[in-house]
């Protein structure tokens, strides 16, 4: 394995081990947080809710860490076909880099919402979830629609275009 793709694989490793750590902090982070609702919700009520910020830790761990690990054994396995394509690692690295931003920031967005949703319904549990959707980002519907619609497409473009390069990279080679 040339060095190249060994720091490659080493890069997406300590970024899927961080984001183990991120999503078990998440997951005790949604616990937590999600402890006022107790008092003031009935349970049916509370598990709906709470779903909404615990479903952070999940998507840390499966976005975060294992499709990333699935990313870095692919680059692992082929690492005899990606060495001899001499422009295969240099776009799977902006498309590792494409993939980060998205899955960071969904993760992020995500957190805020639940955080907003978990926070505004026990503050006031008469509040609906569509006047806390309304509320989000200062109430700027176009800010929230842009983000919300950019971040998705944005790590699956990164996904998809890292697995296509190394695609290519092996049938070059065959």
């Amino acid at each position: 394995m040339t060095k190249e793709i060994k720091e490659h694989v080493w890069m997406i490793f300590r970024f899927a081990l961080i984001m183990v750590i991120v999503g078990l902090v998440l997951g005790v982070f949604g616990r937590e947080i999600t402890r006022p609702l107790e008092k003031v919700m009935e349970l049916d009520q509370r598990v709906w809710i709470q779903n909404l910020i615990t479903m952070t830790h999940g998507h840390a761990l499966f976005h975060g860490a294992m499709l990333p690990m699935m990313m870095a054994f692919a680059a692992y396995l082929f690492r005899e076909d990606i060495s001899q394509d001499s422009r295969a690692l240099g776009t799977m690295k902006k498309a590792f880099i494409i993939y980060m931003i998205g899955s960071v920031l969904m993760l992020a967005l995500s957190t805020y919402k639940g955080t907003a949703y978990v926070l505004g319904i026990a503050s006031d549990p008469t509040r609906t979830m569509e006047m806390i959707n309304e509320s989000l980002f200062s109430g700027s519907t176009v800010l929230r629609s842009i983000l919300f619609t950019i971040v998705h497409p944005l790590y699956a473009t990164g996904l998809v275009w890292y697995l296509l390069r190394v695609r290519k990279a092996v049938r070059s080679n065959q």
